[in-house]
């Protein structure tokens, strides 16, 4: 129960990419993605996976991701994700019988990554997250470029959330 539990789980971990969507049927997955603005691109690639099943617990990451600025001299490319985390609850009946379910769930919207500045400069975008007795699902990625010499954090594009 626990297995398949895990499985319709981390089946909802879903990235658009250049790719196909990604999934986790078989409990772990790996899926790149290169999404860009004018001015910005940030690449790399997402992996996933269940690390135990009692309790379920899983892990997601970003690795060898670098977000680069192409934009003018007054704009910056800054790296963002996306992801939320939702809690498994042990329950048990009066007959013994206990089982996990879904909890509460916790999202982190538009989480900062990295940024890169001036013109042509590549930063290093990682990122990872392990959810012990969790399950993490919906992990987008986006990236922005943003004036920052004359009106600090002045969003000016932003790819969406992919």
């Amino acid at each position: 129960m626990i297995r398949s539990a895990l499985a319709l789980g981390l089946a909802a971990i879903t990235v658009m990419s250049t790719g196909s969507s990604a999934s986790a049927a078989d409990y772990d997955g790996s899926r790149g993605f290169d999404i860009s603005v004018p001015g910005a691109r940030f690449k790399g690639v997402i992996n996933w996976k269940a690390t135990d099943l009692e309790p379920p617990s899983t892990f997601a990451e970003i690795v060898n991701a670098q977000v680069s600025d192409t934009a003018p001299d007054d704009y910056r490319a800054v790296a963002y994700v996306h992801y939320e985390v939702v809690a498994y609850e042990y329950k048990c009946n009066t007959e013994d019988w206990c089982w996990w379910e879904d909890g509460d769930r916790t999202v982190y919207a538009k989480r900062y990554l990295a940024t890169a500045t001036p013109h042509g400069d590549t930063s290093p975008a990682n990122w990872s997250h392990d959810a012990y007795q969790g399950r993490i699902e919906n992990i987008w990625v986006g990236v922005c470029t943003e004036q920052w010499r004359t009106e600090p954090n002045t969003t000016i594009q932003c790819s969406g959330w992919r």
